[in-house]
C-alpha cells in the first residue's frame, strides 16, 4: 500500500497518522497478481442511444518499458487533442464523428493502447477505414513538428497537473509504486528529450 499526500500538509503529522491507523495491521501480504493477458475479440452492445460509441484497445507497454515515452508521444500525435491527426482528419476534414481520441494507460506488467470515437451509425464503416489508415500513416510518416508539438503539450499537461494537490498525490503514489521513489520534475521532462 502506498499513501501519498500533497498540499499544505506536515510530513511528520501525516506519517504519525498513518502509523497510528495502520501499525496494528497484521494481515497477510497481498498475493502476487497473475500476469495480465490481452484477449482479442469484439463485443457489440445495443442501446437506444443517438450515437454509436466505438472503443478499440490493444496491448500497450508497461510503466517501466523504455518505449513508454515514445508511445505516449505517438499517442498524442495520433489522437491527443484538437491538433492530432485523428481529430483533424476524422472530425474536422471528414465530419465522421463528434469526438475522437487515442490514449495509453501503462500498468506494472502491461499497458493498454486505445481509441474512442462517438459517431452516427451511418458513418461507422467509413470512420473505421479512415482510423486504420491514420494509425498506419502516423506510424510511417510522423514528423518532427508533430513530435515537438506533442512533447510541448505533454510537458504543459505535466506542469499544469502540479497545480492540483490531488494530481500531485496521485503522481507521487504512482511513482512510488512503479519506481520506488518520487521522480523529480526535471527527470520526467528529460525523458521526453531525444
Amino acid at each position: 500500500m502506498v499513501i501519498a499526500a500533497a498540499g499544505a500538509v506536515e510530513h511528520h503529522a501525516v506519517v504519525a497518522e498513518v502509523e497510528r491507523l495502520f501499525a496494528s495491521f497484521t494481515g497477510p501480504r497481498a498475493p502476487t497478481p497473475e500476469p495480465a493477458r490481452f484477449v482479442g475479440g469484439s463485443r457489440i452492445e445495443r442501446r437506444d442511444l443517438e450515437q454509436v460509441h466505438i472503443a478499440l484497445a490493444m496491448d500497450g507497454v508497461p510503466q517501466r518499458d523504455p518505449n513508454l515515452f515514445s508511445l505516449q508521444v505517438f499517442t498524442s500525435v495520433l489522437g491527443g487533442g484538437m491538433s492530432s491527426r485523428l481529430f483533424q482528419e476524422v472530425r474536422e476534414q471528414r465530419g465522421l464523428c463528434y469526438a475522437i481520441y487515442a490514449f495509453h494507460a501503462p500498468y506494472s506488467d502491461t499497458g493498454m493502447f486505445g481509441l474512442y470515437a462517438g459517431t452516427d451509425a451511418a458513418d461507422v464503416a467509413e470512420l473505421m477505414r479512415v482510423v486504420v489508415d491514420e494509425i498506419n500513416g502516423a506510424a510511417e510518416t510522423i514528423n518532427e513538428a508533430e513530435v515537438a508539438r506533442a512533447k510541448a503539450q505533454m510537458k504543459a499537461g505535466l506542469l499544469m497537473a502540479l497545480e492540483s494537490s490531488s494530481a500531485r498525490a496521485e503522481q507521487l503514489a504512482r511513482q512510488l509504486l512503479h519506481w520506488g521513489r518520487p521522480i523529480p520534475l526535471d527527470e520526467l521532462v528529460g525523458k521526453s528529450k531525444p
